[in-house]
Parts: C-alpha cells; structure tokens; sequence
C-alpha cells in the first residue's frame, strides 16, 4: 500500500489534486485489485466471480441496497483500474474484437462512482464526497495512472529503477 500510496500521490500532486484522500483510495484500490482474485469478486470471497462489465450491469438489476453500493463502488474501481493502468489493451481489444472502447469505461467509472456517493451506504460511511470526487475527476486520475503505468510499473531498463528509487527516496520524506 504504501508504495502504491508514494507513487499515485506524486502523480496526483503534479496534475494538480492535492488531497490526501484520492491519492489514499487509489492505493489501497491498487493494493486491492493486487490480488487477482480481488478483481473477479466485488462482493467477496465464496461470491460468483465477474469476468466482464456486463455481468456486473446485469448483477446490479437483482442485487440487494448493500449488494448494489459494493457492486457500484467496484465499477468505479475496476474502469479506473483498466484505463488507467490498461489503456492500450482497452485499445487493442477494440480494434481487434470491436470489444468496448475507452469512453465506455470511461464514462462507466464516473458514472459509477457519482451513484454510488448518493447511496445510503456511502453516506453511513462519510465515503460520499470522496466518491463524488472521484467521479469529478476520474480523467486526472486516470492519467496519472497512465503515467504510474508508464514510469513505475514496467521497468524495462536500469535508468528506470533507478529513477524509481529517487523519486520513492524524495516522496517518502515529502509523506
């Protein structure tokens, strides 16, 4: 958590977000879906898994007031999660198997979370205005993920991680 939480507040900061909070819940989204098996199961262990956006969308037409808080939440979180951190794959899917595009998740995730921060659930936890945050500025989180993507996540050379290390080294003593 903690490097996910140095790496995505850096980049938050520099495209402009400064509150703590975003930066926390991306981290700990990150930490989360971490665990593959994490993505599959927005309602928890020994629930049925989700494969596609489509079974959540058809899952949220049955689902109970508690069941459709999660399942929201996890929307929002696993369109940030693709297209911030997949983009190119979203792309190249599309292409190839005229899959959904990026604007479909894209717009998914904000949707998701803006729904999900006017849920009773949302309000019992004081998570309303953070999700409503979210959903305001899904694209500049979604390309400071990008970014992470790009700079931390795929180290292919030396210099990379070596950069990696400085900015952890000057991050941790700004946290």
């Amino acid at each position: 958590h903690l490097f996910f939480y140095i790496v995505v507040r850096h980049m938050l900061k520099k495209n402009g977000i400064e509150g703590r909070d975003v930066a926390d819940y991306v981290a700990e989204m990150l930490t989360e879906f971490s665990v593959s098996d994490r993505l599959r199961k927005p309602l928890g262990r020994g629930t049925e898994n989700f494969d596609y956006m489509v079974d959540l969308l058809t899952a949220l037409q049955k689902s109970s007031s508690s069941a459709e808080f999660q399942l929201r939440t996890h929307m929002g979180n696993y369109a940030l999660f693709l297209t911030g951190l997949f983009a190119k794959t979203i792309e190249h899917r599309e292409k190839r198997s005229m899959a959904p595009n990026l604007d479909f998740y894209t717009s998914l995730g904000q949707d998701s979370y803006r729904i999900a921060s006017n849920h009773r659930l949302a309000r019992d936890c004081e998570l309303s205005r953070l999700l409503h945050e979210l959903s305001s500025v899904f694209h500049i989180v979604q390309q400071s993920l990008h970014a992470v993507s790009d700079r931390w996540f795929f180290l292919h050379d030396e210099k990379c991680v070596s950069d990696l290390f400085k900015t952890l080294d000057r991050e941790n003593d700004e946290v």
